[in-house]
C-alpha cells in the first residue's frame, strides 16, 4: 500500500526542473481563464473553470511559491486577445483531462 502511494506520489511529482518561463506564462494563462470560467452564470462551465483554476494555480505554486502572482496574472490577462481565449481554454482543458486520465491510470 505504501509502495502504490509513494508510486502515486513520483508519478504526479512536478516537473520544475523542465519548466521555463513560456511555460509558466501558459500557466498563467490558463489561470486567468479557469478564472473567467469560473464566473460563468453555466454550473458546468464554472465548476470546470474553478478546476483548471486551482488545477494551475498550484503548478505555479509548486514551482514558484513566492511568485507574485499578481504582477503575473496583470501581465499575462493584458497580452490576451479575445480571439485566442477560445483556444487557449481548449488548450488548457486537455491538459487537465490529461492529467486525469493519468489518474484513472493509477487507480486501476
Amino acid at each position: 500500500m505504501i509502495r502504490a502511494g509513494l508510486a502515486l506520489l513520483l508519478a504526479l511529482a512536478p516537473t520544475a526542473a523542465m519548466a521555463g518561463p513560456e511555460e509558466d506564462a501558459a500557466d498563467v494563462r490558463c489561470v486567468v481563464i479557469g478564472a473567467e470560467m469560473s464566473q460563468d452564470k453555466d454550473p458546468d462551465t464554472s465548476k470546470g473553470g474553478s478546476v483548471i483554476l486551482f488545477y494551475f494555480l498550484g503548478r505555479l505554486d509548486a514551482r514558484s511559491p513566492t511568485a507574485d502572482l499578481k504582477a503575473l496574472i496583470t501581465q499575462e490577462a493584458t497580452r490576451m486577445a479575445a480571439a485566442d481565449k477560445g483556444r487557449i481554454a481548449t488548450d488548457c482543458a486537455a491538459k487537465v483531462q490529461a492529467r486525469g486520465k493519468q489518474l484513472e491510470a493509477l487507480g486501476g
